[in-house]
């Protein structure tokens, strides 16, 4: 009996020298087969762990987009506190009269 590829099969009888041929290429092609099964089945396995590998890559890059967001806006916000002290102490030098050399007692501070 010789299996075909779609689950359906043919009987086949020979006789002469083309039957152990034939015999030995049927018994080649079984092996040949469950060797390509158990390929299939090692590949599908290789890819369901890739695609596990893959999941855990996405949420890895989703948590550290998330830290660089955080980064990002917490530098904007001490970006501009700095600019509102720079701010403050620029308008407060202005109110202040330069020291004369000399006048400033540096040891007593």
């Amino acid at each position: 009996m010789l299996a075909a590829s779609k689950g359906t099969s043919i009987e086949i009888e020979t006789t002469g020298p083309e039957a152990e041929k034939l015999a030995e290429a049927l018994e080649g092609a079984e092996r040949l087969r469950s060797y390509r099964q158990e390929e299939i089945s090692k590949l599908e396995s290789d890819l369901a762990s890739l695609r596990r590998e893959q999941r855990a890559i996405e949420d890895h890059v989703s948590a550290l987009q998330a830290q660089v967001d955080k980064a990002k806006r917490l530098l904007m916000e001490t970006l501009q506190a700095n600019a509102q002290l720079a701010s403050i102490a620029e308008s407060s030098a202005d109110d202040l009269a330069p020291v004369a050399s000399g006048a400033l007692d540096v040891d007593a501070l």
